[in-house]
């Protein structure tokens, strides 16, 4: 590996690669297009990525700009929702607010990368001579092999993109894709959600870029034009037939427009990381915790069949029930009331007991492990967890500019709703999906006082 980073010779072994194609979700399996190639190396060259993608993640968090949330230590994928969420309810308050939502899908965005300009850019912004000497050595030479029907093609000389599989590969990308941020960004005829003196242009999560268009036709039209130019050196491509529009207070008129102007269509939902989501948030639960409870139901029927034991049917609920709703809690903090959660227990406690009456009482599944209990998971208490991290950020106030936009109307501080009583509460927190649900469970002063001083010692601390 030292011999890597001081002469930019890499092993023969680590030039290779096997390539797995696993088919994308609700596609045409007939269509080369819709299989996602994931690339399976050495685990020497895996080790070495991993090392220089720590070292290189210490550096990014740094460079690239808090609209990219994707593969960097703190950053999540909810602040992109949270922010759409938040637009739209900017535009939902006032009418006069035209608005368009421009979701761009990447045509194999990790496979047109283009090598000389990913070192180009590594050079750009400093990075010292043996690192960029490692990124050379890796990206000088690839070959890999396709993995079809159990049957192996033969070796196919790689000359573009990253390898989807190569711990390096996302970091790389985000770096590479983040002077395309920064061009919108700069760019002042694409015109961006203005609240309280910030500007909202874009988010991202790797290669999920959504835009927040005011005056769209005039902004859709210099965004492609900027896009195009940054295609043209990168090799990053958008899809135009997949890249669709949400709009807000346009006419028909303007969206038809808007549809022939950008040869993007306008939909009435689309699914923007693995949640739906349309121009009323209004439809959030419907379109979201509705159907995958459905889904989870479906799926709950099949495993009904299966000779499980009552063990292995909590394990069956930890390991496939809990990842999709934990998703949707930390995503979508909507729910009001907790008779849906009631709804959801029966089902979940009928499915481990097939239907029949409950052998334990309920409080000792959830109990933990250490007082006798199974640690069976309650979804309420992993929802209202993970609304705190939202009450967290009111709290901290740190993120100013997600918080203006949040609270753009707000008569006080976020922090001045958190123990206010309800009817004393400004009648706007209580329009807002989202502060009318997570502010305020509503909690009491004993409950977050403490947590509010826990987090004022640990900024002390830090200082």
């Amino acid at each position: 590996m030292n011999q890597v980073l001081q002469t930019g010779e890499m092993p023969e072994s680590w030039e290779e690669a096997t390539i797995v194609l696993l088919p994308k979700q609700d596609r045409d399996m007939e269509q080369v297009k819709n299989y996602r190639p994931i690339s399976l190396v050495n685990n020497d060259y895996k080790l070495f990525a991993v090392i220089l993608a720590n070292r290189l993640k210490q550096i990014l968090v740094k460079i690239i700009h808090g609209d990219q949330a994707g593969f960097l230590p703190g950053r999540h994928l909810s602040q992109n929702v949270r922010t759409v969420l938040n637009i739209i309810e900017y535009a939902e308050q006032d009418p006069s607010r035209e608005i368009a939502l421009l979701f761009l899908d990447a045509e194999k965005a990790f496979d047109n990368v283009r090598w000389e300009y990913m070192l180009k850019v590594l050079e750009l912004f400093g990075v010292g001579q043996r690192f960029r000497r490692a990124i050379g050595a890796i990206y000088s030479r690839q070959r890999a092999k396709l993995k079809i029907n159990d049957e192996m093609t033969n070796y196919i000389e790689i000359q573009k993109g990253t390898r989807q599989g190569c711990p390096l590969s996302p970091l790389l990308f985000i770096w590479i894709l983040e002077i395309l941020n920064i061009r919108i960004r700069e760019t002042s005829e694409i015109k961006g959600v203005r609240v309280k003196g910030y500007e909202f242009k874009g988010k991202a999560f790797a290669d999920d870029l959504v835009c927040f268009l005011r005056e769209p036709l005039k902004s859709t039209c210099t965004l492609f034009e900027v896009i195009n130019k940054f295609s043209m050196v990168s090799g990053f491509k958008i899809n135009k037939e997949k890249s669709v529009f949400l709009t807000k207070n346009l006419s028909n008129c303007d969206t038809a427009d808007l549809e022939k102007l950008s040869n993007c269509k306008v939909v009435p939902r689309v699914k923007y990381l693995g949640l739906w989501l349309t121009n009323k948030n209004s439809k959030l639960y419907q379109n979201n915790y509705d159907k995958t409870w459905k889904e989870i139901k479906g799926d709950l029927e099949n495993w009904q069949r299966l000779q499980l034991t009552w063990l292995g049917r909590i394990a069956v609920i930890k390991m496939m029930v809990l990842p999709k709703m934990l998703f949707m809690f930390q995503n979508l903090p909507i729910i009001k009331g907790v008779k849906v959660f009631e709804n959801w227990k029966k089902d979940l406690v009928k499915f481990i007991w097939n239907g029949k009456k409950a052998r334990i009482a309920y409080r000792n599944l959830i109990d933990v492990k250490d007082r006798g209990g199974l640690a069976f998971p309650d979804l309420r208490y992993y929802y209202e967890a993970a609304n705190f991290s939202w009450l967290k950020d009111w709290i901290k106030l740190d993120n100013k500019k997600l918080l203006n936009l949040e609270g753009h109307n707000l008569r006080y501080g976020w922090h001045a709703y958190l123990w206010d009583e309800k009817d004393k509460v400004n009648k706007e927190f209580k329009r807002h999906i989202i502060t009318a649900r997570v502010g305020l469970m509503h909690l009491p002063l004993g409950t977050l006082l403490p947590f509010t001083l826990h987090l004022c010692l640990f900024k002390f601390q830090c200082l």
